[in-house]
This record gives structure tokens, C-alpha cells and sequence, in this order.
């Protein structure tokens, strides 16, 4: 499952003081008292809660026979493009760039149905920068993963509830594309085994997909942020190349517990 996020733009400045003349009196009103700076502690919690929240938004899904609906698209851009310019109200100048990259994407999503093109660097790129800032400055919990042939390093069996912020490398010594997701377990007494044993077109019915994935070629580092509740949690990289077996049938799984 594919998800994408966002935020950016510069702290609001004091604005311009503004005389009104009073009615028939020839005095002049006290000016307008310039609006309070923002203190940056606050800006940078509302552009973490934005980008927690974007990173919730799930991206629609295409189906075997290609990519999702315009109307799915619309419907999910709708829903994020406006919690993207709520980030880029607040952010600092260092999200700028990227959080402007993302905005035409977001809104080429919202008002036309285009899909973004996950293979774009650019867009790929913007997401980058965006997660790694919110990995460093959001004070959530930070998973840093490591992703090997077939292997997560760095995954934690026990995570607290609440707000966590996941990067991963992907170090392929193969050229393998990498990914983690996380699957809620429908039944905490799931086991690792049987998730793999589970077949993809079965899997929707013993797990809920948390919005949000990290993605990465190799030599490159992609992140998410969520929200997690508590449960029993899968951590999984379900790629696989037509023909192969899907990355976390051959050892790419680790569960983790969150309470």
C-alpha cells in the first residue's frame, strides 16, 4: 500500500500598523497593535501535528488492473491538501522547498485525479526531506530501520502508544527495492507465521493496514509518521518482484507489540 505526506512555508511576520480615521471627529484611532510572532515551539508542534495527520491520509489503491480511480484520487487529494497548507502556514523556512515541491502534486490530486508519480524523484525526494525534518524535530519516538536482503534491523518488539516516527535504509546488496509497512492484527493472537502464511487477497480480512509506508531504493532513506493504538502490530516489506516470493515470506517481518 502506497501513502504519501506533507507540509512548508515561513513563520508569519508582524504586520503593517494601520491608522483609522474616526467619524466626523478629525482625531485618529490608535493604531492596530501588530500580531503576536509565533513562538516556535508552537509552530513547530502545529507542523508536526499536520504532518501526522497528512501521514493518515490513505492514498487510494489501484487494483489488479491498474491504477485507482480519478474519484478515489480526488477524494484523497480533497483530504489532504488542505492539512498540507495548514503545515506550510506554520513551517519553518528549512521545510519550504520540499513542502512546496509536494503542494502542485497535492492539488493536481484534488482537482484532476492525477495520480502522483511515485517513481519521481522529486516527489520522492520532497517526502525525504519532509520525514527526516519531522524524524529530528517532532520529539516522537524514532524507529530507525535498516533494510537488508531479506531483513529489518533496527525494529523494535515494544513500541508505547501514540505518535512514532519510522525511517528506513535500504542497504540491498541485490538491488532490491524496499518498503515497511505496518498491519494491525485483527486478532492479538496472530503469530508471524500465520500472517505469512495468509494470502495477499486474504490478508485485508485479519489485519488493518496503517496509512502511511516507508519507501526506499537502494542507498536511499523513506520514512512515515503514525499514530499508533495499541494492539499487535506487523512490521512488513510485501514486495516482490512477478514470479518471486514477496520480500516478508522470506524473513522481512518482525512483530511488534504496542501497549
Amino acid at each position: 500500500m502506497r501513502t504519501t505526506r506533507p507540509a512548508g512555508a515561513a513563520l508569519i511576520a508582524a504586520g503593517l500598523l494601520v491608522a483609522v480615521a474616526g467619524c466626523g471627529g478629525g482625531s485618529t484611532a490608535p493604531a492596530a497593535a501588530p500580531p503576536a510572532a509565533t513562538d516556535p515551539a508552537t509552530a513547530t508542534a502545529s507542523v508536526c501535528g499536520s504532518l501526522l495527520q497528512l501521514d493518515g491520509v490513505p492514498a487510494p489503491e489501484g487494483g489488479p488492473d491498474g491504477p485507482p480511480p480519478a474519484a478515489a484520487v480526488k477524494e484523497w487529494g480533497a483530504a489532504a491538501a488542505p492539512v498540507l497548507d495548514a503545515a506550510m502556514a506554520k513551517a519553518p523556512a528549512a521545510l519550504t522547498p520540499s513542502l512546496t515541491a509536494l503542494q502542485p502534486v497535492f492539488r493536481a490530486a484534488a482537482t484532476q485525479g492525477s495520480e502522483p508519480n511515485y517513481e519521481d524523484p522529486g516527489f520522492t525526494g520532497a517526502i525525504t526531506a519532509y520525514e527526516r525534518w519531522a524524524h529530528e524535530n517532532c520529539g516522537y519516538r524514532k524507529v530507525a530501520l535498516t533494510g537488508t536482503d531479506f531483513r529489518f534491523s533496527g525494529a523494535p518488539s515494544t513500541l508505547a502508544a501514540g505518535p512514532v516516527s519510522i525511517l528506513l535504509t535500504n542497504k540491498s546488496a541485490d538491488g532490491q527495492f524496499h518498503v515497511a509497512h505496518l498491519a494491525k492484527a485483527k486478532d492479538p493472537a496472530m503469530t508471524v507465521d500465520q500472517f505469512v502464511a495468509t494470502p495477499f487477497e486474504n490478508l485485508m480480512q485479519v489485519v488493518d493496514l496503517v496509512p502511511g509506508v516507508a519507501m526506499a531504493a537502494p542507498g536511499q532513506t523513506g520514512g512515515f509518521l503514525a499514530d499508533l493504538e495499541p494492539g499487535k502490530y506487523f512490521l512488513v516489506c510485501p514486495v516482490g518482484d512477478e514470479g518471486q516470493l514477496p520480500h516478508h515470506v522470506q524473513g522481512m517481518i518482525n512483530e511488534v507489540t504496542v501497549a
